[in-house]
């Protein structure tokens, strides 16, 4: 927590990731992939409880820098969130010009960035 008003720092979750105050009057935070949501008093700006596990698998950015956990919550509690994969593990698909898709006839490994040569012979 930091206080806009006297520059106050305070650590209310340890190792939790993009904490945010919902209506519902918890914090929810990401910690180890796992959503978790503890009880929050407003008025003296601590955790009054214990956690709550809400989801699991979600994915966070690839920086520790930010740490940012990839989900949305609203004001009505709808929660969407990017799932966690298994790193690098990617399937191929082909998509023509009216969105329709094929899977391709390949197994699933780690791709790296693709794009289709000009005249069909080089990769």
């Amino acid at each position: 927590m930091h206080s806009l008003e006297t520059g106050e720092r305070k650590v209310l979750i340890k190792g939790g990731r993009d904490a945010r105050y919902v209506p519902t009057g918890q914090l929810i935070y990401v910690l180890d992939g796992s959503l978790l949501a503890v009880p929050f008093d407003v008025a003296k700006l601590e955790v009054t409880g214990g956690p709550i596990r809400m989801a699991e698998g979600i994915k966070t950015s690839e920086s520790d820098v930010t740490g940012a956990a990839q989900l949305s919550i609203s004001d009505t509690g709808a929660l969407v969130y990017l799932p966690l994969r298994v790193p690098g593990l990617r399937s191929l698909v082909w998509v023509d010009r009216d969105g329709r898709e094929e899977a391709l006839t390949t197994e699933p490994r780690s791709y790296g960035p693709l794009s289709i040569s000009p005249d069909g012979g080089r990769r």
